[in-house]
């Protein structure tokens, strides 16, 4: 008897315990699957700040374009001096005889002034409002991942699929950017003029919000290439992301077997949605594997201005 009442005890405790991590688990999963805010979109970085005489000067890792400013880039870094000034402050550092604050951005290897802010008598700080670089970011429901995955894409009319013999120009060359998504990837560090594929991708990701996390290594492809893979989340909705960059020599379109490892890869993660971007042409049938599978989307190079407009335009 002593035996059967220790089994059951046993018992019992085994089974409450399974209820207890099942409740757990339960709990992580609503967790993240309720709302929760965005990231902030990702701020100019600071590489250096000093105060000459009235003037102090704060130095950002931003890339400038050739000529003059765009408005929106020069009012970004403006708001951006003001905040470090307001926290350098904070901190205890003798300002008091400062009257001016001057931003700096970089083009090439030297450090260019683009814009100052006057600083009023008695210590207080003016407002300088910062662009809105993504349209719609703070709204709920903002999510163009979602949006990119249910349209149908277009196809730009000026990319014609090149032949076995032809060289793919730098993506940057066929990109049209707006001057907001501009000015948010040179926030970033990002020199729209040079940038590869993966800049492009996470820059406009960042810059929309969206959590970044590397979810594999990714995979080889038959032609050497490597495909990175990330998950994108936004307000606790992942997407799978793959990344395939086109280099020098390489055939100009994306192998069919590549496209089978990417479905592969989505169907052992199991996402919501999956997209595989690539400044390759893509294959006929790549748009069998969309209407067999409504969770991935191929952004190739046909379809990647399709794909950058919608991060401005959602």
């Amino acid at each position: 008897m002593t035996v059967f009442i220790a089994i059951g005890l046993l018992v019992a405790i085994v089974a409450l315990v399974g209820v207890m991590v099942w409740v757990f688990r339960s709990a992580s999963e609503d967790a993240q699957r309720s709302p929760e805010t965005a990231t902030p979109s990702p701020r100019p970085v600071p590489v250096d700040f000093h105060v000459r005489g009235e003037e102090a000067a704060v130095y950002f890792s931003v890339p400038l374009g050739p000529g003059k400013v765009d408005d929106v880039l020069r009012d970004l870094l403006l708001h951006e001096s003001i905040e470090v000034y307001r926290e350098k402050r904070g901190h205890g550092l003798p300002l008091e005889g400062v009257t001016k604050v001057v931003a700096y951005g970089r083009r090439g290897d030297d450090y260019v002034a683009v814009g100052s802010v006057d600083l009023p008598a008695g210590g207080q700080l003016p407002e300088v409002a910062a662009p809105d670089l993504v349209p719609h970011t703070a709204l709920a429901g903002y999510d163009p991942l979602a949006h990119l995955g249910e349209q149908e894409f277009d196809i730009e009319p000026s990319v014609a699929t090149p032949d076995e013999e032809s060289e793919l120009g730098p993506i940057s060359a066929d990109i049209k950017l707006t001057r907001s998504t501009e000015s948010g990837l040179r926030a970033q560090g990002v020199d729209p003029d040079d940038m590869g594929l993966e800049d492009l991708t996470l820059g406009l990701l960042r810059m929309s919000g969206y959590r970044l996390s590397v979810e594999r290594t990714g995979f080889q492809t038959d032609d050497g290439s490597k495909v990175d893979i990330y998950i994108a989340d936004r307000a606790g909705d992942r997407t799978l992301l793959g990344i395939l960059p086109h280099r020098p020599g390489e055939y100009p379109e994306v192998s069919e077997r590549t496209i089978n490892q990417f479905v592969v890869s989505v169907a052992e993660v199991g996402p919501r949605r999956a997209f595989l971007v690539t400044d390759k042409f893509g294959p006929y049938m790549m748009y069998e594997k969309e209407r067999r599978d409504a969770r991935v989307r191929f952004v190739t190079r046909e379809r990647i201005q399709t794909f950058v407009d919608g991060f401005a335009l959602q």
